[in-house]
């Protein structure tokens, strides 16, 4: 991470019928919707542990990215996350910068917006 660069995790929350397969193509889609931005990098998150039979290069939290970009960007990241998520079959996202987290999820839209506004105006200043 360069100096200045904000880290931020996303974490998608499947709905309970949904499988890891399911879960990992909408992770996919997310990561490629998020490489549009002029972001540092986007990446699955490694598990700090492996399954019982995992090779190495599967080791990855299935449904977690690692964000890496400009705290300026952070209101574009989080703009477009809400728009992406909008008709997915998702329970809820997480984005995590340090101690900070923001959850969005099936939330009224004035809510919503309301944390979102606050997240936003927090992290953008960093």
């Amino acid at each position: 991470m360069t100096s200045g660069s904000a880290l931020v995790t996303i974490e998608l929350s499947a709905l309970p019928d949904m499988d890891a397969d399911e879960l990992d193509n909408l992770t996919a889609s997310l990561r490629e919707a998020l490489l549009e931005l002029d972001v540092d990098a986007v990446a699955p998150v490694k598990t700090k542990e492996l399954p019982v039979g995992a090779k190495p290069a599967e080791a990855f939290t299935v449904g977690t990215l690692a964000l890496t970009t400009s705290p300026v960007l952070i209101a574009s990241v989080v703009r477009l996350i809400e728009t992406w998520i909008k008709n997915r079959p998702l329970h809820k996202l997480t984005l995590t910068i340090g101690d900070d987290h923001l959850e969005i999820n099936q939330a009224s839209r004035s809510e919503q917006r309301l944390v979102v506004e606050t997240f936003i105006a927090q992290h953008a200043r960093e």
